[in-house]
Formats: structure tokens, C-alpha cells, sequence
């Protein structure tokens, strides 16, 4: 993850609903479900948590709100079609799910 600024608060003592998602989407993809990794899931789990791990970076760095914008950012015809080009279907379907889900907490 990036730099972390000294005065930004406790990401543990947070209460935002997007980043507790963000949080448990990591957590169950990467540490709890390592057997996906190299199975016909990898590419879907790369892609959530791959997301996770982008958006818990600004959300660290950045705050909510910027985590926030970042999503919408993500969502626009741009971002996508640059996704699209550097992934496979399987990849951006997991990483569009997790900003989507991020966007309707």
C-alpha cells in the first residue's frame, strides 16, 4: 500500500460501511481463500481483490470521500474501456462488482 500520512486517523477505529466492505472483500479474498489461486476463480478473485486493495489504499492515503470519488472515477466509459483493454472479462466483472458494492453502501 502506499505511504501512509502520520495524521490520518486510525483506519481501525473507522466506521465507514465502505470501507468495513472493502475491508472484509480483501480479507476473504486474499488471506482466507488462497486455494482459488491458481484455479479457474483466480482471475475473478485477482479482480476483487485487486479493488479492494486499490480503493482501502485511497481510502488510507485520501479519506472516504476521495475513496468515494475514486469509485465514480473508475465507473466512467474511460476508465473502463482502459480496464477492459488491460484484463480479461473475468477480472473486470470482480472489480466492477466490488466498486459498484462500494457506491451502495
Amino acid at each position: 500500500m502506499s505511504f501512509v500520512t502520520v495524521d490520518f486517523p486510525d483506519i481501525r477505529e473507522s466506521d465507514s460501511a465502505e470501507y468495513a466492505y472493502l475491508a472484509n472483500v480483501y480479507n476473504t479474498t486474499y488471506s482466507h481463500n488462497q486455494n482459488a489461486w491458481r484455479s479457474p476463480d483466480e482471475n475473478r478473485l485477482d479482480g476483487t481483490t485487486y479493488a479492494a486493495w486499490w480503493l482501502m489504499d485511497e481510502y488510507y492515503t485520501r479519506g472516504e470521500h476521495a475513496m468515494i470519488g475514486e469509485c465514480r472515477r473508475l465507473l466512467t466509459k474511460r476508465c473502463r474501456a482502459e480496464m477492459h483493454s488491460e484484463h480479461n472479462r473475468e477480472f473486470c466483472t470482480g472489480f466492477y462488482t466490488v466498486v459498484d458494492s462500494v457506491l451502495s453502501k
